[in-house]
């Protein structure tokens, strides 16, 4: 008798365990999913913005073509200084090699 009575309290422990372990893996599920129900939101929300023309993308798209379309000036505005010193030096130092 006294063996079915602790085996009874065992299982309600482990009974009342798994039931917290099951509560709380619930509210872990419900947690996630709602934070996956509002990425998928956004996605689609910005992905309708993106086909309009609106929004983060379309943001970056515009950034874009503006950098690569001032790339060539910078490139040049880069590249002249540079030549011009480097040929600067180059006939400095043929000066010095000539007699």
């Amino acid at each position: 008798m006294e063996k079915a009575r602790t085996e009874t309290e065992w299982l309600d422990i482990e009974n009342r365990a798994q039931e917290r372990t099951r509560a709380k893996l619930d509210e872990e599920i419900a947690g996630k999913g709602s934070w996956a129900d509002r990425e998928s939101g956004n996605t689609i929300l910005s992905g309708l913005a993106n086909i309009a023309g609106r929004g983060r993308y379309a943001e970056i798209k515009n950034r874009n073509r503006k950098l690569e379309a001032s790339l060539p000036k910078e490139k040049e505005r880069l590249q002249n200084p540079f030549t011009k010193q480097a040929e600067a030096e180059i006939r400095k130092l043929a000066c010095e090699l000539c007699p």
